[in-house]
């Protein structure tokens, strides 16, 4: 059954089961690219369509800023109107997504849940998965970033900031 916004992009499938804990997928997403998706109920399937289609109906009024999800666009005016509902117990540091507060308790705890398993001689932990995934990349002796000027390779884009102010001098 097709209908929607992107017609022929899904598929209405039955499910198995009344029950909550187990649920079957009742709406699958058939974009060829992305490969297939399911989705629980209709609405969710109708946001996750927004990705092909572009639709962005949730907009700012002050910045015109539009977004996919309404709840993102709740969270884009706290940047307007400084609200900060998510504060650290520790240091009293306010945050706009409680995400962002979960990461930051980290400084206080010295929790590192992201550990390299890429070799078995440095095994590092890290406190953010952006921090692993640029420490990977010394395993893979990958450099994405190169100096304009010499050519010279790095990690780290703060590597190559710190190396382009030797040509500043």
């Amino acid at each position: 059954m097709s209908q929607g916004n992107a017609p022929g992009m899904y598929t209405e499938l039955s499910s198995d089961t009344d029950d909550d804990d187990e649920w079957e997928p009742a709406f699958s997403c058939s974009d060829a690219q992305m490969g297939a998706e399911t989705f629980k109920s209709h609405p969710s399937l109708e946001i996750h369509l927004r990705v092909h289609t572009g639709e962005r109906p949730y907009s700012c009024p002050t910045c015109e800023q539009t977004f996919v999800r309404k709840g993102h666009l709740h969270v884009h005016m706290r940047t307007h109107t400084g609200d900060k509902p998510y504060s650290c117990s520790f240091c009293n540091k306010a945050f706009t997504v409680s995400g962002n507060l979960k990461v930051h308790m980290r400084v206080h705890t010295g929790e590192k849940p992201f550990r390299c398993s890429i070799c078995s001689i440095c095994n590092k932990s890290f406190s953010q998965k952006s921090n692993l995934n640029a420490h990977a990349r010394i395993h893979a002796a990958e450099k994405p970033y190169s100096c304009a000027v010499c050519n010279k390779e790095f990690t780290q884009s703060s590597n190559l900031k710190a190396h382009m102010r030797t040509h500043a001098k």
